[in-house]
């Protein structure tokens, strides 16, 4: 259910008068962001966080890093998202800032019971669906979700802060204090391609996984294949950097004047030191004859 029926009896820190007087409560900000998070519905989730983190990280950024789903792969994603559970809810409240703790209940959806459903959440293969299988998938999530047999995840102790500003109650992610992730490029001599990321620069939080790409573009007259390899600086910190899937795992083969986009992932490990504000990363292209051996710096 999206809407907790109990919240006001989890919620003994508010006074009678104060929720009178305010035009919202900061957990149903939460609840629509972590939802429309959860579904990649990247443009309504960025509405909800404050303006400090919007200056730092615009709406095109945030689609970048985080991806999101188009057609009727996002109406199963919401459809999904509709099923998260929040409980114990409760917050405490200073001023203008508020902190949310609570524990909740999460669609697997990788969970092999729905791949047969969601497919991936694939939106080229989803969007060939007519309009009766649509309603049928969706009619199989519902019946999974009232048979209590939808696969969940359970995440406890969550703690969210929040901002109150312009009459609304806005996610604070602090965005600015964010571990800075600097990406560069390199490549061959021997190869004919041109090769820059789409971001030079992105912030992470620890444990936080994000999606950016590099652009990759044939610059010769002929076919030709390469492979790039990543470095990360300072390697006494690099394990705190994972790369989760990554073009450099495989060869790249353009034809002349061909251009791709080579999606990448990582994530900040979540016990990253506290002293690691920065990582740099450097992906370095090499026509597939010249790549380098394993372990050559």
């Amino acid at each position: 259910m999206r809407i907790l029926v109990l919240l006001s009896l989890l919620l003994p820190i508010w006074s009678s008068s104060l929720l009178a007087n305010e035009p919202g409560l900061p957990e149903r900000t939460l609840e629509q962001f972590l939802r429309a998070s959860y579904a990649r519905d990247s443009d309504v989730a960025w509405q909800y966080v404050s303006s400090a983190d919007q200056q730092t990280k615009p709406l095109s950024a945030y689609r970048s890093e985080n991806g999101g789903y188009d057609d009727f792969a996002l109406v199963l994603a919401r459809e999904l998202a509709g099923f998260i559970k929040f409980e114990s809810m409760a917050f405490n409240l200073a001023g203008d800032r508020a902190t949310v703790r609570f524990d909740a209940t999460i669609p697997d959806a990788n969970h092999v019971s729905l791949r047969p459903i969601v497919q991936g959440f694939d939106s080229a293969t989803l969007s060939q669906l007519d309009a009766t299988d649509r309603q049928a998938r969706l009619q199989q999530l519902r019946r999974l979700a009232a048979d209590h047999q939808l696969p969940m995840l359970h995440s406890k102790g969550e703690e969210w802060d929040l901002v109150f500003e312009e009459n609304h109650w806005r996610v604070f992610l602090n965005w600015a204090e964010a571990i800075e992730v600097v990406f560069d490029s390199h490549v061959s001599a021997s190869l004919a391609w041109e090769f820059v990321p789409t971001q030079s620069r992105v912030f992470a939080q620890p444990g936080q996984t994000v999606q950016m790409s590099y652009i990759a573009r044939n610059i010769g007259d002929a076919e030709s294949t390469g492979k790039a390899r990543h470095i990360i600086g300072a390697s006494d910190v690099a394990e705190h950097l994972q790369i989760v899937s990554c073009f450099c795992f495989l060869e790249q083969t353009l034809a002349a004047g061909e251009t791709v986009e080579l999606p990448l992932v990582f994530r900040v490990d979540y016990e990253v030191p506290d002293q690691v504000d920065r990582f740099t990363v450097n992906y370095e292209f090499y026509e597939i004859a010249e790549f380098p051996p394993a372990g050559s710096s």
